[in-house]
């Protein structure tokens, strides 16, 4: 996976390990938490979304597809999601390695994504009780059709067999921390406060 550069620095060889990472999750999944927490960990640039259109220009061309030691954030929709094979195709030429993440809780994420656009509030943290969620919701998205399109989207993920964590795993039992920090070679814990469940976005009611 990895690429190797060798340079010549006091009269000694040194070698350095260099990376692309891609996370790829859909809406609401904890994929901004984790690009964050792989970003400080690794020490990489991270860049968030390149194909978000309320993103436009914010990243060259040779940050997203070419630069070293970088970790690229995509939700699975942008770009026409994992079935555009010539996106699908670049996506695999041009990282190493590949991390997605998925929320299996879907009426979870459609609470959330209810508040985030009902308030375009996409990452403070916020409140919100069952009351709150039957007065926004009509307005913003169909309950039904969300469902059953985010169901779609996490079967499409799971398919693809990258390495995968999910929300629940990652930010609440832990048991999926281990395994991405040994497959990106994670060794330090100076990003581990990211993941923390205390920075959740919605809190207690």
């Amino acid at each position: 996976y990895y690429r190797k550069k060798v340079w010549l620095k006091s009269s000694n060889l040194i070698n350095c390990y260099i990376m692309r990472i891609l996370v790829l999750g859909h809406a609401r999944s904890g994929s901004t938490s984790l690009l964050n927490y792989i970003a400080e960990s690794k020490g990489y640039k991270a860049i968030n979304e390149p194909s978000n259109p309320i993103h436009p220009g914010d990243f060259t061309e040779e940050e997203i597809w070419d630069e070293d030691n970088v970790v690229v954030k995509e939700l699975y929709h942008h770009g026409g999601g994992l079935r555009d094979n010539k996106k699908y195709e670049k996506l695999k030429a041009s990282f190493d390695k590949i991390v997605s993440i998925y929320r299996e809780n879907t009426l979870d994420t459609y609470e959330s994504t209810v508040y985030a656009l009902s308030s375009n509030n996409w990452q403070s943290k916020y409140t919100l009780n069952e009351s709150e969620v039957k007065e926004r919701e009509g307005s913003s998205v169909d309950k039904r059709n969300f469902l059953a399109y985010r169901k779609q989207q996490i079967s499409a993920l799971k398919s693809e067999n990258f390495f995968s964590v999910t929300y629940k795993g990652l930010y609440y039992k832990g048991t999926d921390k281990k395994r991405l920090d040994d497959y990106l070679e994670i060794t330090d814990s100076k990003g581990d406060d990211i993941l923390d469940n205390k920075h959740r976005l919605r809190q207690s009611t």
